[in-house]
């Protein structure tokens, strides 16, 4: 986790390094904002951002419906697989002072604020990955300041009304990432690689920490 929240920074930086923020007094005019010194407006100016500042928000929607704990892999359980992934995933955040928001779903989504108790222990029920999405829509209303990453991971079917919600939190400046996990459906993992541009499809649980910690290089570089 050291070495990947190193290199995660590292690109990070060179990213930011190339950002600017407008509304300055000085600074360099950019085309986009001549119109500004034509209307008057006495802060047309922008400045690099920071390149040491975090510009990320993590979110997590696990699924924590009964199928999670099935006992008919021979390795890790979805549910642990999915925890190991969380805490990862706590861990990287916390090095690099990144927002964190961890929310689970069963037939209602409830947030998170202790992984093994709320989540590892506490798995049963049906799926309702339609609210969860409603639900984190409705915690984001106000305007992104950061780049954010939800990462979805479910071991069903992608039902309901979902495309709506998905196109509502890319326009919150979210990129999703979702995750199949342990679903040997071809018709499932199709209806995940239709919904989800950015996906992993892992058919063996304790294959996911390692697939997540590549896919999140690629999402972090852009």
């Amino acid at each position: 986790t050291n070495t990947l929240t190193t290199r995660i920074a590292s690109v990070l930086k060179e990213k930011r390094i190339t950002r600017f923020t407008g509304n300055h007094k000085r600074g360099k005019l950019l085309a986009t904002n001549v119109y500004k010194i034509i209307t008057g407006d006495r802060r047309p100016f922008s400045r690099k951002t920071n390149p040491n500042a975090p510009d990320y928000e993590f979110w997590l929607a696990l699924d924590a419906s009964g199928s999670m704990g099935d006992s008919s892999y021979t390795g890790l359980l979805p549910i642990e697989a999915s925890y190991l992934s969380a805490l990862m995933l706590k861990a990287i955040a916390n090095k690099l002072n990144f927002p964190l928001n961890t929310y689970a779903f069963q037939d209602a989504p409830y947030k998170i604020d202790n992984l093994q108790e709320d989540y590892l222990q506490n798995y049963g029920g049906g799926t309702n990955e339609t609210r969860m999405l409603e639900m984190i829509i409705e915690e984001t209303s106000e305007p992104a300041v950061k780049d954010r990453i939800l990462f979805f991971i479910t071991d069903g079917y992608i039902g309901g009304n979902t495309k709506p919600l998905l196109n509502q939190l890319e326009a919150q400046n979210f990129t999703t990432l979702g995750i199949s996990i342990g679903v040997t459906d071809p018709k499932a993992n199709n209806m995940m690689r239709k919904l989800f541009p950015d996906n992993l499809i892992i058919d063996k649980p304790e294959n996911l920490p390692g697939a997540l910690i590549s896919k999140l290089k690629t999402l972090i570089h852009r």
